[in-house]
């Protein structure tokens, strides 16, 4: 997605994978110069030479959103500049290798977001840290594990009622972080699914 002349987009269950600004450019590997609304998205691998490896001089608003693997080599692995919004989304293993590993030179706040230890943390309330990465891996990478500090720690504030792939929002009492709301697993034998 790139528009670069103040174009609007609401994205809705989406997954924004291996997106790369066009080299010798700076900014936006998925976004640049325009208004992003994403809820229950999942944005991983994307890169930019600088200034964002997701977006660059955007207005953003998320909620429930996963972001990993993002990479600018200057200033922001996952945004840089712009406005930015929202609640429950979670950055893990994002990097930069100058500048703030999420965020940089950005206005706004994200609320009620979990941050990977040792990178930079963007404004805003109900923030926690995450020693350890809250994915469970295998076949959906981005599914919260069993013992994932996102699990109940998430606002209502307007929140999506289902999450990326429709199960329930709230599923055990409170909201959790990131575009997968957790659901036990069991194995049936005759229908190995997740339940």
């Amino acid at each position: 997605v790139f528009n670069g002349a103040g174009g609007s987009f609401t994205m809705l269950r989406c997954i924004f994978s291996e997106n790369q600004a066009t080299p010798g450019t700076s900014g936006g590997g998925v976004i640049y110069d325009s208004t992003l609304i994403a809820t229950n998205c999942i944005f991983s691998g994307n890169t930019a030479g600088s200034f964002g490896g997701v977006a660059f001089n955007s207005t953003i608003t998320l909620t429930n959103c996963t972001f990993s693997g993002n990479h600018s080599a200057q200033w922001g692995g996952v945004g840089y500049a712009g406005t930015w919004s929202g609640n429950n989304n979670v950055f893990w293993g994002n990097t930069a290798s100058v500048g703030g590993t999420v965020l940089d030179n950005y206005t706004g706040a994200l609320n009620y977001s979990a941050y990977q230890y040792g990178g930079n943390i963007p404004a805003g309330t109900g923030s926690i840290i995450l020693y350890r990465s809250p994915f469970e891996g295998g076949d959906d990478p981005y599914y919260l594990r069993l013992d994932s500090r996102c699990i109940n720690t998430g606002t209502d504030s307007g929140v999506p009622n289902t999450d990326i792939v429709g199960v329930p929002r709230p599923l055990y009492g409170l909201y959790d972080i990131g575009a997968y709301e957790y659901k036990d697993i069991f194995i049936d034998a005759n229908s190995p699914e997740r339940y």
